[in-house]
């Protein structure tokens, strides 16, 4: 109910992102500080939850927040959409016609792309 606007990137969008296969082992083998500081920590946190060691060598976790930094950003390869939402007394979000109205990331227009264009960012280094 803040008065400001707002953007979100619900779990039907954000849950979605992962990389693997060719994108993966792009930022794996980068020689970029960035991405050899999100491998680090990626094969430390990898090995706190007790996954085998080459989870953190053949995909990522599910990028949830990267969705949200790129929705700052541009919303090119989402579908957006102006959706009342209140948040109940039990902690649930719920879609209600009467509460505020937010702009959600419904949908991908072209996760690949998103994908992509992470992995450069990743890859490329400081900008």
């Amino acid at each position: 109910t803040a008065p400001w606007e707002m953007t979100i990137t619900p779990l039907d969008t954000c849950g979605l992102v992962t990389l693997d296969g060719e994108r993966y082992r792009r930022v794996r083998d980068a020689k970029s500080p960035v991405a050899a500081a999100i491998l680090e920590n990626y094969r430390l946190w990898s090995l706190n939850k007790k996954q085998p060691p080459e989870v953190a060598e053949q995909r990522s976790s599910v990028l949830f927040d990267t969705v949200a930094v790129y929705l700052a950003l541009s919303q090119d390869f989402c579908h957006m959409e102006q959706v009342g939402l209140r948040v109940t007394d039990d902690g649930f979000t719920r879609v209600d016609p009467q509460a505020k109205k937010v702009n959600a990331a419904i949908a991908w227009k072209n996760l690949d792309a998103f994908r992509d264009l992470l992995v450069e960012r990743i890859t490329a280094g400081v900008r």
